[in-house]
């Protein structure tokens, strides 16, 4: 069972509504999946819809989540750019844990957004190989135990160890 889902949900006071319908926006803006937004939001499907639609001028992003984090091993940018988001997300949750999971995720895609900006500066169509999805799927996993940020052995380089994985070489020095 997902560690996320375990936690009941108590009632939410009205400062507590304000905040999910802020981080239901967010999350909108950001063009995340339906059922990210879904598990974030105590607002109706149809209005999380309608929202979404009105923002993007398209129909929200559907389909079940991922089951496993191999999905990033797919390129090595990829695994490079999920390094650095788990490692923004690490900093986030470290330093403002009670700012929750979700507000964590957000703020932690939003620093890994602009370090790959200004690192490649000299392309101005900068796009990320990781979107707001992925990132909270790799967030999830990181939680879940089934990813951990390590440093590797040889480089002692940041890199990302998945439980489900025998083997991957570090992005960094291929070893």
């Amino acid at each position: 069972m997902n560690s996320l889902n375990k936690v009941k949900k108590s009632p939410k006071t009205g400062s507590e509504c304000v905040d999910d319908h802020i981080i239901t926006m967010e999350l909108i803006k950001r063009k995340a999946r339906q059922s990210i937004i879904k598990k974030t939001s105590t607002l109706p499907k149809s209005m999380i819809d309608w929202v979404y639609e009105n923002t993007h001028g398209g129909d929200v992003q559907r389909g079940p989540l991922r089951t496993s984090p191999s999905f990033i091993l797919k390129s090595s940018k990829k695994l490079k750019e999920a390094t650095m988001f788990l490692f923004f997300f690490r900093l986030e949750f470290k330093n403002f844990p009670d700012d929750g999971f979700s507000k964590n995720v957000i703020n932690a895609y939003d620093r890994y957004k602009k370090f790959v900006s200004i690192f490649n500066q000299s392309n101005s169509s900068t796009i990320t190989k990781i979107n707001i999805s992925e990132a909270w799927q790799i967030a999830t996993f990181n939680i879940e135990k089934s990813l951990f940020l390590v440093k590797c052995q040889y480089c002692k380089s940041s890199k990302i160890y998945i439980v489900s994985e025998p083997f991957h070489a570090c992005p960094v020095c291929k070893n």
